[in-house]
C-alpha cells in the first residue's frame, strides 16, 4: 500500500481521508498512526499556506483585524501535546469530511 501521506502529497487529498473516515470510531489500527499523523500534519500545513494567503490578501485591501497580532499564530507548543492525542485517538463521526 502507497501510504495515506504520500497520496496525499500527490494530490489524493479526498480518497486518503475517505479512507481515514473509513475506519469509522474505532479510529486508525496501531501500525498506521505514524502515517495518517503525517498526512494529518501535511494537512494542517496547507491549511497555514492558505491561512497566511488569506491573512496577506485582507491585509493588502486594507481590512483592519480586529486583533492583528493574532491573525495568523503558529501552533502554541503547550497544546501540541493534546493535539497529538487528538490525532492518535481519531474518532471520526459519520458525515463528517476532514481534508
Amino acid at each position: 500500500m502507497t501510504s495515506w501521506s504520500a497520496r496525499y502529497r500527490a494530490g489524493e487529498c479526498f480518497a486518503v481521508w475517505d479512507e481515514l473516515r473509513a475506519y469509522g470510531p474505532d479510529g486508525v489500527p496501531e501500525p498506521l498512526h505514524e502515517d495518517a499523523e503525517e498526512a494529518a500534519r501535511e494537512t494542517m500545513r496547507r491549511v497555514a499556506a492558505n491561512v497566511d494567503v488569506i491573512v496577506e490578501r485582507l491585509t493588502a485591501v486594507g481590512y483592519a483585524f480586529a486583533y492583528p497580532d493574532d491573525a495568523r499564530q503558529t501552533p502554541i507548543s503547550r497544546f501540541l501535546p493534546m493535539a497529538r492525542l487528538g490525532i492518535m485517538g481519531w474518532r471520526f463521526r459519520a458525515g463528517v469530511r476532514l481534508y
